[in-house]
């Protein structure tokens, strides 16, 4: 941990243990992976090329990585650096190709998996680019806060420009600048960017009004530098903060217990998007509801029809039942917005349609769709997952897979589907195909792909 004020260091020390079967301490120099945090190292550097006249914030992509897939729009250097490419998250494929999150990857490894990428979705803000790690320590970050200050390299007009708002396609700006976020906290401004990484965690946040600067650097999921962050400020910054809002106690409407045949009525899928879709279940005579990619969640009654959630700010509120006995429409009140749901019919294939095996040439790896102990399971290189009908052609599977759309031929055939989490990487296809047995003469297996004359040796 490391305290910083108007360029002299008021504290500076490790606590806990690096090495603990070694019995090795934290100091002050100890290395971490500090994971996003590094992105505005990234951004500086872009800057000085900027600077230097070696490139523009607005060549595209292609010019300098031509081997990069043409997506039929420029993606900018501009785009890459506010994440607003469109293209997916390198670090989410990996896993899904069967990487560890804590295998030791290169920016090379990363930047290889998005070169075979096939599919943008352009100025989305839901993608990234190759996430560069930075090995550093706290007294290292002391010096990259010391040039925030003195533009010793770079100069103070490159710092100001990096510390620009970004701007979408649309003109609309948002808070998101190359590599930093500049947010307030308690009325104070702050330049700052969360990391996480492979268990471990970091912060480095900047008040530049009152030239203050906190890193919090851990090599444990259970610490928040967040949090840990805004203590510390709370107190060698109380005179300048705001006063801290007065927490108001969270009131929940009383609750109802409706019938089991009412609460039958309004269980089933919900397709939210084409990509993220709620089911709802009856379990011991509650309302349980899970939305792609996140945990059950139970519902309580508050009203006719109505529920909430105590885990999270979201309310949840259902149509009448129609002829049909249930129904069709509930609407998802959260964060400010009224998102409908449609009921999503079940799917009108029996299982055994999607049975089989399925090759990602984005991804280069192999995944099996099968029934075991009476459950459909997706396996996948880290194991098997699940797979929960979503209606229709929709099917959930748990960790990092997320939703997959099962895409049909005119015969009724599968032909493969697309996987997406529904956050940071989206639309990945798998093709379906039929593994043949070893030649006698190559002795390879070869994976033919459905309806293509092609062939991938294993």
């Amino acid at each position: 941990m490391e305290i910083i004020h108007d360029g002299k260091v008021l504290l500076r020390k490790g606590y806990g243990m690096a090495d603990i079967e070694r019995g090795v301490p934290i100091t002050s120099r100890t290395v971490f992976d500090i994971g996003s945090t590094s992105k505005q190292f990234t951004a500086f550097a872009i800057h000085l090329l900027v600077q230097d006249g070696k490139l523009s914030l607005d060549d595209g992509m292609r010019k300098h990585l031509p081997e990069m897939h043409d997506f039929g729009k420029t993606i900018t250097i501009r785009h890459l650096l506010q994440h607003t490419s469109g293209l997916r998250d390198s670090s989410n494929l990996m896993v899904l190709a069967g990487w560890r999150i804590d295998d030791v990857t290169t920016p090379d490894d990363q930047l290889d998996m998005l070169m075979h990428q096939r599919d943008a979705e352009l100025c989305a803000g839901v993608g990234g680019f190759v996430q560069q790690r930075v090995l550093t320590t706290i007294e290292d970050l002391a010096l990259w806060d010391r040039n925030f200050d003195d533009g010793r390299v770079g100069g103070k007009a490159l710092l100001e420009r990096m510390q620009a708002k970004g701007l979408l396609d649309s003109g609309e700006a948002f808070n998101y600048v190359p590599g930093l976020y500049v947010e307030t906290y308690r009325g104070a401004k702050i330049v700052s960017h969360l990391g996480s990484v492979a268990g471990y965690a970091s912060q480095m946040a900047r008040f530049p009004d009152q030239r203050f600067t906190i890193v919090v650097l851990a090599n444990s999921p259970d610490i928040s530098p967040t949090a840990t962050m805004r203590k510390i400020a709370d107190i060698y910054l109380a005179h300048a903060l705001a006063p801290k809002p007065v927490p108001v106690a969270k009131h929940y409407p009383a609750e109802v217990k409706p019938g089991q045949a009412r609460l039958d009525a309004l269980a089933g899928y919900y397709a939210l998007s084409p990509e993220f879709v709620a089911n709802f279940t009856v379990e011991d005579g509650r309302l349980m509801g899970q939305a792609t990619g996140q945990g059950k969640l139970q519902l309580f009654v508050s009203g006719d029809r109505e529920f909430f959630s105590k885990a999270v700010d979201a309310q949840f509120s259902f149509e009448a039942p129609g002829k049909d006995g249930v129904a069709a429409r509930f609407v998802l009140h959260q964060n400010g917005r009224d998102q409908p749901g449609l009921r999503a019919p079940r799917p009108s294939l029996p299982d055994a349609a999607i049975e089989g095996h399925y090759y990602s040439e984005e991804l280069r790896v192999l995944y099996r769709v099968e029934h075991k102990d009476g459950k459909l399971m997706l396996a996948y290189p880290r194991g098997k997952l699940p797979l929960d009908s979503a209606g229709g052609n929709t099917f959930i599977a748990g960790g990092p897979v997320g939703l997959l759309i099962f895409e049909y031929a005119p015969d009724a055939n599968c032909t493969g589907f697309k996987a997406s989490d529904g956050r940071r990487m989206r639309a990945v296809r798998f093709t379906k195909v039929a593994i043949v047995a070893p030649g006698p003469e190559s002795g390879q297996a070869w994976l033919m792909m459905i309806r293509k004359d092609v062939k991938i040796s294993r």
